[in-house]
C-alpha cells in the first residue's frame, strides 16, 4: 500500500490512523482465512483448507465412515465367484465396469487388480456457465454441485475353489467454486450391478463379509 507522505506532512494524526487502520488489517485478515475448526462434522477431515471468511482457494473434505456405514459397506463389497480361473474374472471385472460406463478401465491381471472411473456432469453446460457467472460477480452465493467421479477398485484373489472379488466405490462431488467432498459410495444397488454382470459368467451369489481395520 502506498502512503502519500507530503500530503500527509502537517496531518501527523491523519497518518499515525492510517498506519494503525493497515497495522489491524494485516492481524485480522490471517485469522479471517482460517476455517474454524468447530464448523467441520466429527466424521470429516479437511485435505486442502482454502478458508472460510476469505476464500484464497477451494476446500477437498474426505467424509469417513460411521462404524454402522462401515459394517454394512462390509457385507455388499465382496463375493465369493465359482468356479473360475482368476485371471479371466479380472478380465470379466474390467468388461462389467465397462458395460456401468466406465472409462477409462485399467487391468492388471498379474496382481489381480482392476481400476476405473466414471465422471459425470451434474448439471447443463448453459447452467454451469450461469453459475459460473454469478459466482464471479456474487462471491457469497451457496454453492451447487456442479460435477462428480466415482473410482472403482476391484480386486481379485484366488482360492482353492473359485476366487474372492472385492469392489470398492468412491466419489467425489465438485461444487461450482472448486471444492470438493469426497466419500464412500453406500449405496447397494451400485455394487448389485457390478456382481450382476459377473453372474452372468460366474455364480457370485455367495457373499463374504471382509473387514477393514483403520490403523492408529
Amino acid at each position: 500500500m502506498l502512503i502519500d507522505h507530503g500530503h500527509l506532512h502537517g496531518h501527523p494524526k491523519r497518518a499515525v490512523n492510517l498506519w494503525l487502520m493497515l497495522l489491524l488489517a494485516m492481524t485480522v485478515t490471517p485469522a479471517l482465512a482460517q476455517e474454524p475448526a468447530s464448523t467441520a462434522k466429527s466424521n470429516e477431515r479437511t485435505t486442502g483448507n482454502g478458508g472460510r471468511f476469505i476464500k484464497y482457494s477451494s476446500t477437498q473434505v474426505a467424509v469417513d465412515l460411521t462404524a454402522q456405514q462401515q459394517q454394512d459397506l462390509e457385507h455388499m463389497q465382496s463375493r465369493r465367484c465359482v468356479p473360475s480361473v482368476a485371471s479371466d474374472l479380472v478380465n470379466k471385472s474390467g468388461a462389467a465396469l465397462k458395460d456401468l460406463q466406465f472409462a477409462p478401465v485399467t487391468v492388471n491381471s498379474e496382481v489381480g487388480l482392476i481400476r476405473a472411473e466414471h465422471d459425470e456432469a451434474l448439471v447443463s453446460t448453459g447452467r454451469r456457465v450461469l453459475r459460473g457467472v454469478l459466482a464471479s460477480r456474487l462471491p457469497l452465493i451457496p454453492t451447487r454441485a456442479d460435477h462428480q467421479t466415482t473410482q472403482a477398485l476391484v480386486v481379485v484373489r484366488p482360492e482353492d475353489r473359485g476366487a474372492l472379488v472385492h469392489l470398492e466405490l468412491t466419489k467425489t462431488v465438485w461444487d461450482n467454486h472448486g471444492n470438493a467432498k469426497t466419500t464412500m459410495v453406500t449405496e447397494p444397488t451400485n455394487y448389485q450391478s457390478f456382481f450382476d454382470r459377473l453372474g452372468q459368467s460366474y455364480n457370485c451369489s455367495l457373499a463374504v463379509q471382509t473387514h477393514s481395520v483403520t490403523l492408529p
